[in-house]
């Protein structure tokens, strides 16, 4: 009877053991690494408690592929903070930032650093892919918090709004745009304002109430982005004026210019946000500054001088804000210099003694190299970026001259040479830059069809692209104006024809 009491304590403190190992195992949440705890097919061990403990520090990708849906370029993936359980990285399309869209890209195997993985050229992506997702993965599985890349559409270069045709008017178009909760684009013309919704709607028609008096009339127009107003310019033989409205068109108030200011030739306008001033930029006679305050008030005329002496040399106004040295860069098509190109740098606060700075910007000093130019600055890289129609020869070739801030250095590239299109393909260039200075986008017609295109280059001329914007000829009446939105990743564009004014937008990133 004793040797049976002591058999079968033995048996309970037995199983009193094993339950409490069972349970302490169960309680700690099967926190079990590799080559420890016990066998995987445990019911005490809790599923993915093998897997990677730790996701990549990040994923980041930048497509370099203008065409719709496809992509190339490097991913970068950071390695996890702690590899001891990782054996690699897995790759693979979202939509949300957040879930995976489809089966792995690929998995790429740990190294100990950081590692990369090429898309190669003509990638496509998934049409409803935005981001990528990186996992740590081993032979247990991924750990289910992934990185994430920024969003992006893969989508540059589609055509996303529809074309709208505004009223039929008469007289000289210029494009204008605006931005307010809606966004907007439109066109300043002799005597109105029209102005049509970015993505659908009824456009509107307003009067402006500048003076349409005398012959010719020219027009030129900006916007004040602080303020939301629409600011015009017309000048005729009857002298010059300026007409400050409303975002939507509405409550235009006009303003007398200098008296001397009549019969322009050629004008730009350009509001500095930052400083607040209002930039006149007109050829009547010789060329002067006006500079006013943002609302047309406090006006100032200066003579625009060269080097120090009043100058009647350029036309073809194009007009950027060179914010590290406080000055306005004026593009010009110079008239004693055979048509080239030229930048005068003018300080932003003229005072009694103030002169400007002139420089012809072709190195080659090629004859009619420098018409129709329009000017960016590329601040990241510290340049003046110039395009012009370089019609030496009747080619009307997309030119792209790139100067030190000084106007200094400068070099000129071929912005259609790598991209096979027609001889006459840069007609009346409109420039614009993305705020990473990392892009330059030129609209553009070409002299023998007519049809619009839009290029996309790297800022220092190289990796150019071009979209057709449409399908077919469309008869322009003049330049091309762009406008690039950073919020919707898009560009604007609208431009005057024989008959009604063509609007849209292209998706860029």
């Amino acid at each position: 009877m004793r040797g049976r009491l002591s058999l079968l304590m033995v048996t309970l403190v037995l199983c009193a053991c094993g339950n409490d190992q069972f349970s302490s195992s169960h309680t700690d949440g099967g926190d079990v690494g590799p080559g420890g705890g016990g066998d995987a097919g445990d019911s005490g061990v809790e599923a993915g408690a093998l897997t990677p403990a730790h996701a990549p520090a990040s994923v980041a990708f930048v497509d370099q592929d203008p065409t719709a849906l496809k992509v190339q370029g490097t991913v970068k993936i950071s390695k996890a903070t702690d590899e001891s359980d990782v054996t690699g990285y897995v790759l693979y399309w979202s939509s949300d930032g957040t879930t995976k869209l489809g089966a792995a890209i690929t998995t790429v195997a740990k190294t100990g650093g950081d590692l990369v993985y090429p898309f190669d050229a003509n990638t496509a992506a998934p049409a409803n892919a935005n981001s990528l997702l990186a996992f740590t993965t081993n032979d247990r599985g991924e750990n289910p918090s992934p990185a994430s890349s920024a969003g992006d559409n893969f989508a540059r270069f589609n055509s996303t709004a529809a074309l709208s045709a505004f009223p039929v008017a008469s007289g000289t178009f210029v494009p204008i745009f605006f931005e307010d909760s809606v966004k907007k684009f439109g066109l300043l013309s002799l005597a109105d304002t029209f102005l049509c919704p970015a993505s659908s709607g009824a456009c509107t028609q307003t009067p402006t109430g500048l003076p349409t008096t005398g012959a010719p009339v020219i027009l030129a127009s900006t916007v004040d982005s602080a303020s939301g107003k629409i600011i015009g310019f017309s000048g005729s033989t009857a002298g010059s004026s300026l007409a400050i409205c409303n975002a939507d068109g509405t409550g235009c108030a006009n303003t007398a210019l200098d008296a001397s200011l009549t019969n322009p030739a050629s004008a730009a306008l350009l509001v500095d946000d930052v400083g607040g001033k209002l930039y006149v930029v007109v050829r009547s006679g010789v060329s002067t500054i006006t500079v006013c305050n943002h609302d047309g008030t406090g006006c100032a005329l200066h003579q625009f001088t060269d080097n120090g002496g009043p100058s009647d040399n350029y036309g073809s106004y194009s007009l950027a804000i060179d914010s590290a040295s406080s000055r306005l860069v004026i593009a010009a098509q110079t008239f004693t210099n055979s048509n080239e190109p030229a930048v005068i740098l003018c300080p932003l606060a003229f005072g009694a003694t103030d002169t400007c700075v002139a420089k012809v910007v072709d190195p080659s000093a090629t004859a009619d190299s420098g018409h129709q130019p329009s000017v960016v600055v590329d601040k990241g890289r510290a340049k003046i970026l110039v395009v012009t129609e370089y019609a030496s020869g009747s080619a009307d070739t997309p030119s792209l001259f790139s100067c030190d801030l000084s106007g200094s250095g400068c070099s000129r590239t071929d912005l259609s040479s790598a991209m096979g299109l027609p001889t006459g393909s840069g007609q009346f260039p409109s420039a614009a830059i993305d705020q990473v200075g990392e892009y330059l986008y030129v609209g553009v017609y070409t002299s023998d069809t007519d049809v619009p295109s839009l290029l996309r280059c790297r800022t220092d001329g190289t990796a150019c692209t071009a979209t057709q914007i449409l399908p077919s000829a469309s008869t322009h009446g003049g330049p091309m104006s762009i406008r690039l939105d950073a919020t919707s990743g898009k560009i604007f564009f609208a431009y005057p024809t024989s008959t009604t004014p063509v609007f849209g937008s292209i998706s860029v990133w």
